[in-house]
């Protein structure tokens, strides 16, 4: 991932993190698809993390090489189109959350 994309991700991570946690002191209820978009970007953060370890360790022959390296090429691409997906979602959340049930709602 690129910086640009890398910081893009994390802005819109932060500021969503910033609603969910603000929606949660408030005992409001997290919308489902929020939390499995926080899930995915954690996700989409070690799979990237992953393939960069595993660029930095290959030391094979030049043939296992290339191998290695269009792997790595192709599973990068993925990502990145995850990424665009993720970014664009998480751009996309004017509400992160519904109200929580009220005393007077008969919720016990």
């Amino acid at each position: 991932m690129t910086s640009k994309v890398q910081n893009d991700l994390a802005r819109i991570e932060s500021d969503v993190k910033g609603k969910v946690d603000l929606t949660r002191n408030n005992e409001d209820v997290i919308h489902q698809v929020v939390e499995h978009w926080l899930v995915n970007v954690d996700n989409i953060r070690n799979k990237t993390a992953e393939l960069h370890h595993e660029a930095g360790e290959i030391n094979v022959p030049l043939k296992g090489r290339q191998s290695a390296c269009h792997r790595l090429s192709v599973e990068s691409k993925k990502n990145l189109v995850v990424v665009n997906e993720l970014l664009d979602e998480g751009r996309n959340f004017s509400n992160v959350s519904n109200p929580g049930p009220t005393m007077g709602s008969g919720a016990f």
